[in-house]
C-alpha cells in the first residue's frame, strides 16, 4: 500500500473518531501520532497538506529511534 493510500485511510479514521469523540467526550482531544520521517514526507505532498489544513488534523510527531516527541501541531 502506498503512503498516500495509508494517509487517506488514517485521515478517514481520524475524521470518524473525531466526530465520535466530540459527541461522547467533548473535552478529549484526538491527535494523530506519526514518525518524524513520515510526517516530513507526507507534508511535502500538496494534496495531503490541503487535507491536513482543511480537517485541522493535529499531529504528535515522534523520533522513533529514541521515542522522543519532536513536534506537536495544532
Amino acid at each position: 500500500m502506498s503512503l498516500l493510500n495509508e494517509f487517506y485511510g488514517a485521515l478517514g479514521q481520524f475524521v470518524m473518531y473525531h466526530l465520535a469523540v466530540r459527541e461522547l467526550d467533548p473535552d478529549r482531544r484526538l491527535v494523530v501520532s506519526v514518525g518524524e520521517h513520515t510526517y516530513e514526507d507526507i507534508l511535502q505532498r500538496p494534496a495531503i497538506r490541503l487535507a491536513v489544513a482543511e480537517e485541522r488534523v493535529p499531529f504528535l510527531v515522534v523520533r522513533l529511534a529514541t521515542e522522543e516527541i519532536v513536534r506537536w501541531t495544532n
